[in-house]
């Protein structure tokens, strides 16, 4: 069973979905729930393809952590089991929908949530905000004056500051057009496609083109943030998404249009990658989920070991890690075989620590260093100059006592 525990938080009030993905032995597979109680309105049933799934919507009064164990079994009778722990909290961001906004014209919003302990914190996690305007993450403030006209799509992030419990919610702001108000001519540069792009099959080739209309062309098209399907790469001058998905699952990622006036817009794009059977490559047809060899992913694979640790593929500190690695290590030879390696040897040791709630809290507090050097790299060094430095005298001063006793 590769799906790893815990399993994204759910909220009360709002629909859940998570796939249990298997993989290796004979398919078909057979899945059955051994153990352990899902919160009310949440229930187990049988997925497509490989998987199970657990789904529904909690109902009030289930917050809490559940542990439940799934059993799955192959044709010819080798089975496994995997207990999972699941929370289930009243946090919840309650804001439905924004007025729209007016191009070149300021404009003020706030986002409301409830539930948790009311000491919250507010981000984007996915997509971007239109140019111009700010979200302040201690208010929930959203203000400014917004550049460009258009709607803009983003993922919303609520943190609960006293235990780090985070839900996510899909948002919509439409900034309607507006000559008068800017004072001269506004870009009709825009997409034409839908959000929600064509569904993808894991292990089966993949290539759609997301299009682009209005400003002067020739465009390019670049992935912001988020998650392409691994496996699966963006041409940046056709805007074609293009490859074999070697993992299923939804995929939110963000891009970026610009013309040759260096005009540009943004917009989320959704990509379902629906389950298959693979044959016996395992997980994907590229050498495994997230191999560097299958390229893709807007970025390669997934940072096992910091998702199990954080809890989520699109959590802030986990995107800072793979950055790091598709920036400064898949662009050489030694940082390729590096990474190639980290793919080989860390899933098993990602699933032990996402069992353990003290290995995740040790191993999150452990990469808070290189986080913040990656962050930060000026003052990191710094710092560490610094308490060289201190090490050093201290070192000395006591090679002198010593001097001085002999």
């Amino acid at each position: 069973i590769t799906t790893s525990s815990p399993l994204p938080v759910a909220s009360v009030g709002n629909a859940y979905s998570q796939f249990i993905e298997a993989t290796g032995g004979t398919s078909p597979y057979t899945w059955s729930f051994a153990a352990g109680t899902l919160p009310s309105g949440i229930s187990f049933s049988v997925g497509p393809g490989t998987s199970a799934l657990i789904s529904g919507t909690p109902n009030g009064g289930s917050t809490g952590t559940y542990s439940v164990t799934l059993f799955v079994q192959d044709i010819t009778g080798v089975s496994v089991s995997k207990q999972f722990d699941l929370q289930v909290t009243d946090l919840s961001i309650t804001t439905s929908s924004f007025t729209n906004a007016t191009q070149c014209t300021p404009y003020t919003t706030f986002l409301s949530g409830s539930g948790g302990s009311g000491v919250y914190s507010w981000g984007v996690s996915v997509g971007n905000i239109p140019d111009g305007m700010t979200l302040y993450p201690v208010t929930g403030e959203l203000s400014g004056t917004p550049e460009r006209s258009g709607m803009n799509n983003f993922v919303v992030d609520l943190t609960d500051l006293s235990d780090s419990t985070t839900v996510t919610k899909l948002m919509s702001l439409t900034v309607e057009a507006s000559v008068a108000a800017c004072g001269g001519p506004v870009s009709d540069l825009a997409f034409t496609d839908d959000m929600v792009m064509p569904n993808a099959t894991r292990c089966q080739a993949y290539s759609e083109t997301i299009n682009a209309t209005g400003g002067t062309a020739p465009y390019t098209w670049a992935k912001d943030n988020g998650l392409l399907p691994f496996g699966t790469n963006m041409n940046t001058t056709t805007g074609e998404v293009s490859g074999t998905p070697n993992q299923f699952g939804a995929y939110l990622f963000n891009v970026i249009l610009t013309d040759s006036l260096s005009d540009s817009v943004s917009k989320v794009f959704a990509i379902m990658v629906n389950t298959s059977l693979c044959g016996d490559a395992g997980p994907g047809s590229g050498g495994g989920p997230g191999s560097p060899d299958g390229d893709g992913g807007g970025g390669g694979g997934g940072c096992f070991i910091a998702t199990a640790a954080y809890g989520s593929l699109l959590d802030k500190n986990v995107t800072v890690l793979r950055d790091f690695r598709d920036t400064h290590l898949m662009d050489n030879p030694a940082g390729r075989a590096f990474v190639k390696l980290y793919y080989k040897y860390s899933p098993p040791v990602a699933d032990f620590i996402a069992e353990h709630g003290a290995l995740r809290a040790a191993t999150r507090a452990a990469s808070y260093t290189l986080v913040y050097s990656i962050k930060q790299p000026m003052l990191a060094l710094a710092l560490s100059i610094t308490i060289t430095a201190g090490i050093a005298g201290t070192i000395g001063r006591r090679r002198n006592r010593k001097r001085k006793k002999t």
